[in-house]
């Protein structure tokens, strides 16, 4: 693996010991609303809403049913899939150069 892009997870403190070595030697861009161990090492830390909270989006309980939330406070940050969205942006812009 070259480098990860880590979303709506905390490996750091939810991986085995030896998956967050090797995260911890390649460069890692983490997308997150608050700090947590993976924010101490991670590359590139973005702070982004919190989904359910200063971002509207769907949440499956663990019966795999889903349950749409709506936005009820202004963070000021971006959600997730606004910032996936523009990373993918300036992806395939870069490729036509």
């Amino acid at each position: 693996m070259d480098a990860a892009l880590i979303v709506a997870t905390d490996p750091g403190a939810h991986l085995p010991a030896d998956t967050v070595k090797h995260l911890k030697k390649i460069p890692t861009v983490y997308l997150e609303p608050h700090k947590n161990p993976t924010t101490e090492w991670a590359t590139v830390v973005i702070p982004v809403a919190q989904a359910g909270v200063a971002a509207s989006g769907t949440y499956y309980r663990m019966d795999n049913v889903p349950l749409r939330v709506k936005k009820i406070v202004d963070s000021g940050h971006l959600s997730d899939e606004e910032i996936l969205i523009k990373l993918k942006e300036k992806i395939i812009h870069a490729q036509d150069y």
